[in-house]
Protein backbone atom coordinates (compact mmCIF):
# COMPACT_ATOMS: atom_id res chain seq x y z
CA UNK A 1 0.00 0.00 0.00
CA UNK A 2 1.50 3.24 -0.45
CA UNK A 3 1.81 6.01 1.17
CA UNK A 4 -1.67 8.35 1.58
CA UNK A 5 -3.12 11.39 3.76
CA UNK A 6 -5.41 10.91 6.18
CA UNK A 7 -7.01 14.73 5.56
CA UNK A 8 -7.84 17.08 2.54
CA UNK A 9 -5.03 19.50 3.32
CA UNK A 10 -2.77 16.30 2.50
CA UNK A 11 -0.99 17.31 6.04
CA UNK A 12 2.61 16.37 5.69
CA UNK A 13 3.98 16.33 9.39
CA UNK A 14 1.72 14.73 11.87
CA UNK A 15 0.35 17.49 13.85
CA UNK A 16 1.30 17.32 17.92
CA UNK A 17 -2.43 15.60 18.40
CA UNK A 18 -1.54 12.81 15.48
CA UNK A 19 -5.20 13.35 13.75
CA UNK A 20 -3.70 14.78 10.48
CA UNK A 21 -0.33 13.88 8.91
CA UNK A 22 0.97 11.19 5.77
CA UNK A 23 0.01 7.81 7.04
CA UNK A 24 3.49 5.78 5.54
CA UNK A 25 3.46 2.87 2.75
CA UNK A 26 3.14 -0.45 4.23
CA UNK A 27 3.17 -3.81 2.74
CA UNK A 28 2.06 -7.28 4.88
CA UNK A 29 2.19 -10.67 3.41
CA UNK A 30 -1.21 -13.22 4.15
CA UNK A 31 -0.91 -16.84 3.59
CA UNK A 32 -4.24 -19.16 3.11
CA UNK A 33 -4.04 -22.64 1.96
CA UNK A 34 -7.07 -24.96 1.28
CA UNK A 35 -7.50 -28.56 1.70
CA UNK A 36 -10.50 -30.73 0.25
CA UNK A 37 -11.12 -33.92 2.01
CA UNK A 38 -13.43 -36.68 0.15
CA UNK A 39 -17.47 -36.13 1.22
CA UNK A 40 -17.20 -32.70 -0.01
CA UNK A 41 -15.25 -31.84 3.28
CA UNK A 42 -12.83 -28.59 2.81
CA UNK A 43 -10.25 -27.12 5.48
CA UNK A 44 -9.08 -24.06 5.10
CA UNK A 45 -6.58 -22.23 7.04
CA UNK A 46 -4.21 -19.11 6.97
CA UNK A 47 -2.32 -16.40 8.42
CA UNK A 48 -2.70 -12.85 8.38
CA UNK A 49 0.47 -10.39 8.74
CA UNK A 50 2.81 -12.85 8.64
CA UNK A 51 5.79 -10.85 9.45
CA UNK A 52 4.20 -9.24 12.24
CA UNK A 53 4.54 -6.14 10.74
CA UNK A 54 3.87 -2.98 12.82
CA UNK A 55 1.84 -0.27 10.59
CA UNK A 56 -1.07 2.34 10.79
CA UNK A 57 -3.78 2.53 8.37
CA UNK A 58 -5.84 5.48 9.87
CA UNK A 59 -6.31 8.32 12.34
CA UNK A 60 -8.88 8.92 14.42
CA UNK A 61 -10.30 12.33 16.02
CA UNK A 62 -12.77 10.29 18.64
CA UNK A 63 -12.92 7.02 19.96
CA UNK A 64 -10.93 5.54 20.70
CA UNK A 65 -8.41 8.64 19.49
CA UNK A 66 -7.12 10.69 19.15
CA UNK A 67 -4.48 9.57 16.92
CA UNK A 68 -3.12 6.85 14.91
CA UNK A 69 -5.02 3.64 15.13
CA UNK A 70 -2.12 0.53 14.79
CA UNK A 71 -3.63 -2.27 12.45
CA UNK A 72 -3.67 -5.80 13.43
CA UNK A 73 -0.80 -8.28 14.41
CA UNK A 74 -0.19 -11.34 12.98
CA UNK A 75 -3.32 -13.35 13.47
CA UNK A 76 -4.61 -17.38 12.51
CA UNK A 77 -7.66 -18.83 11.18
CA UNK A 78 -8.63 -22.19 10.69
CA UNK A 79 -12.27 -23.19 9.06
CA UNK A 80 -13.80 -26.53 7.91
CA UNK A 81 -16.70 -26.45 5.65
CA UNK A 82 -19.32 -29.25 4.22
CA UNK A 83 -21.15 -29.22 1.30
CA UNK A 84 -24.32 -31.85 1.40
Amino acid sequence: MGKTYSDASNTETSTTNAQNGLIPSYNITDITAAYKLPNNIKIKAGINNAFDKIYFTRRAGGYPGPGALPADGRTFFVSMGAKF
